[in-house]
């Protein structure tokens, strides 16, 4: 007989939504399931639909509990379930019909402890639906000892894969009772597992933009602290802290650099931000914060990009064009700037930028003595696709032609200019672009994990300039 998959579904005044959620469940094509809804205190009339759903289908399970929150509707799911597998699905989202079935094969075939799938973003505004990956960044199947940059470059929802049940009871796993609470998890579990396999497919919607969410309520990211203190704490009580330190850390101040961009649209939010930033210096000891510096980059999307994922006010980054620069023979922003970014890699195959373009930069910064100018050597990608993507372009030949022609103008700006920074942003072999990017040229929201990688190192020059 086929494993038994438990879905564990925590049902909050989801009255609107509920109806679509376990359609998408009961019309699995994978049919033996044990269907959990336990509702964590509804006001609204969500129960009267979950008892409606239980007679039409003797798989549900109906449970209903005093509110206490995600975390622990999420752990009482995991001691009713009795299946050899769990899912757990919020009861505003909803799944394809092959949801649990490709994610069971996959789980089985790979000898995984845990599976990732792909997903939908849609707007509960506008109805407007988006392709979402996971970002898992890998092959099918891989560990984190394997791929540790998985700690922070894959996607924490907890809705997005299917456990081993022994998993999750043999590791412990306590999901805590806390905004965040699949961030304050994921880690561990991740940790914890042997293999992990990803079937790259978009198998569930995730509901956004939708009134009385967790996620959509901004005064969350006041307890955004107490998340990265449970992960941090958590793998310090299961020895992985030190093992996994570097990778830790990059994950921490990429949730806080997104916390702190979004606390700042709440008033009286500094005290909230310095507790993020003491939490780095306490947890990562000799850490320095970029917090209050100025940037502005001069070159390509992906510089950017990169350098976008260093500080923790998106208002401290200005992005100026190189064309202006060339028209106007002016960088106005320089002024109250503190390090200057620049490569030379084209944004398309029809804009070229030129040494001489370099160097009326570098002439024009001149003006401000204080301005620190890093150069960042971007190239072309050669290849597209994913993660470890052995897939090339077929005019790879011209790309390496272009790129030939850039690197000659970074050798000759670092021949002239020693006082200038430079860090190579192409010995990565998490680099690589979109197939409908032509050449290469904007892999962009693909290289997540390169790009934090290339704000790291240009942190660690920082410090020392």
């Amino acid at each position: 007989m086929d494993a038994k998959v438990s879905i564990v579904i925590p049902v909050y005044n989801v009255s609107r939504y509920i109806d679509r959620c376990l359609l998408s469940v009961v019309n699995q094509t994978y049919r033996n399931l044990e269907i959990i809804l336990i509702n964590d205190g509804s006001t609204d009339d969500s129960e009267v639909k979950c008892l409606i759903w239980r007679k039409k289908d003797s798989r549900i399970i109906y449970v209903r509990k005093q509110n206490e929150g995600l975390g622990s509707t999420r752990n009482y799911g995991v001691k009713l379930a009795s299946g050899d597998y769990i899912a757990f699905l919020d009861s505003d989202d909803w799944i394809d019909t092959t949801f649990v079935e490709k994610l069971v094969h996959s789980i089985v075939k790979n000898d995984a402890d845990m599976v990732f799938c792909d997903y939908y973003k849609v707007d509960d505004k506008t109805g407007k639906t988006f392709a979402f990956n996971t970002k898992l960044y890998t092959q099918e199947v891989t560990s984190i000892s394997e791929q540790p940059e998985l700690l922070y470059g894959a996607d924490v929802a907890m809705w997005i894969k299917l456990y081993k049940r022994e998993l999750l009871i043999s590791s412990n796993i306590v999901i805590p009772d806390i905004a965040y609470e699949d961030t304050s998890t994921y880690a561990m579990i991740a940790a914890s597992c042997n293999r992990i396999a990803h079937v790259k497919e978009k198998l569930l919607y995730y509901r956004i933009n939708r009134d009385g969410s967790i996620l959509n309520n901004i005064e969350n990211r006041k307890h955004a602290v107490e998340a990265l203190r449970y992960v941090c704490d958590e793998m310090k009580k299961r020895n992985q802290f030190i093992k996994y330190k570097r990778y830790l850390e990059r994950f921490a101040v990429r949730f806080t650099s997104f916390s702190v961009r979004e606390l700042k649209r709440i008033d009286n939010s500094e005290k909230y931000i310095n507790e993020l930033i003491s939490f780095l210096s306490e947890y990562f000891y000799g850490w320095e914060t970029p917090y209050g510096m100025k940037f502005c980059t001069l070159g390509s999307n992906n510089l950017y990009c990169m350098v976008n994922q260093i500080p923790f006010d998106i208002d401290n980054v200005t992005r100026s064009s190189m064309t202006d620069v060339i028209k106007y023979n002016k960088i106005e922003v320089l002024a109250d700037t503190d390090f200057l970014f620049i490569d030379a890699q084209p944004n398309d195959m029809d804009t070229e930028i030129s040494y001489e373009d370099i160097e009326n930069v570098l002439n024009l910064a001149k003006e401000y003595t204080s301005l620190k100018i890093i150069l960042i050597k971007n190239l072309l990608s050669e290849k597209y696709g994913e993660y470890y993507s052995d897939n090339e372009f077929e005019d790879k030949e011209l790309i390496r032609l272009k790129n030939a022609k850039i690197n000659d103008i970074y050798k000759r700006i670092a021949s002239k200019y020693k006082d200038i920074k430079i860090i190579d942003g192409n010995d990565s072999k998490s680099y690589f672009s979109d197939i409908n990017s032509r050449h290469g040229c904007s892999p962009c929201h693909l290289n997540d994990i390169f790009f934090t990688e290339m704000a790291d190192r240009i942190i660690g020059v920082i410090r020392l300039t």
